[in-house]
């Protein structure tokens, strides 16, 4: 069997939510390990042989955390994952079943994310569930909810640039793939639940800022002037400080 290690970088904001995440990893045969990024100052436990939890006393965010967590991993494959969802049994074992050595990053189809509060914060029963079998479907962008779970053999895990704390790491990990020739695909089938960004949100401040560094490492300076792409909604352009959306119909 295909063994894999799950890294979550956590600020302690819903122990509830962790604390489900990681009974279902624990569960999991696939899952040699989970390790514990705590980018709180408060402390947690959780009693199982196939935890590691990392303190450092202070927020390395979660693009350092990311690497810190694929440098300590010891298996073939990684698993990111954030604090704030709650995921199907054997999950990490059913993906795995569907890679093979061609794979890039694997993240989460946007279709069978649920969220699990409105925008008032109150709670959500989703009108619809699925429990299908896992497939891959291949993508050459990132969409909306990739980010929230990715796959990837850890042999083409490239550490994130350092400039980039918090934005952009699944960006860049998604480029460094498809630049080694492997394919990025999302997981489709099995129903995600998802709280929302709990800790994200209070640093989009620095969002414009982490994006022109992405776009320095890896657009030439004619690109940066003017510069299309797709995005799973819409298409994009940008022209010089000026950035023009299309939805797609």
């Amino acid at each position: 069997m295909k063994k894999i290690t799950a890294v979550i970088p956590t600020m302690l904001k819903d122990i509830n939510i962790l604390t489900k995440l990681i009974d279902n990893l624990v569960n999991d045969p696939s899952v040699e390990e989970i390790i514990i990024i705590n980018n709180s100052t408060e402390t947690f436990c959780y009693d199982n042989p196939k935890i590691r939890i990392i303190s450092k006393g202070r927020n390395l965010f979660v693009n350092p955390s990311w690497n810190l967590g694929a440098s300590e991993t010891k298996t073939e494959y990684i698993t990111l994952i954030n604090d704030d969802i709650i995921i199907p049994s054997n999950f990490c074992c059913d993906v795995l079943d569907k890679m093979d050595e061609n794979s890039g990053v694997i993240g989460i189809d946007d279709h069978y994310v649920r969220n699990m509060v409105d925008e008032t914060g109150d709670p959500i029963i989703p009108a619809e569930l699925y429990d299908n079998e896992i497939s891959l479907t291949p993508v050459s962008y990132r969409t909306k909810q990739f980010g929230i779970m990715m796959f990837l053999n850890k042999k083409i895990y490239t550490p994130i640039p350092e400039d980039l704390k918090i934005f952009f790491g699944d960006d860049f990990l998604l480029h460094c793939a498809k630049k080694a020739k492997k394919q990025n695909a999302v997981v489709s089938g099995k129903t995600i639940f998802h709280y929302g960004s709990l800790t994200s949100s209070a640093f989009e401040s620095v969002g414009k800022k982490e994006n022109t560094i992405f776009k320095q490492y890896f657009l030439p300076w004619y690109k940066r002037i003017l510069y299309f792409y797709e995005r799973d909604t819409h298409y994009v352009l940008n022209f010089l400080f000026f950035q023009f959306s299309l939805k797609k119909r």
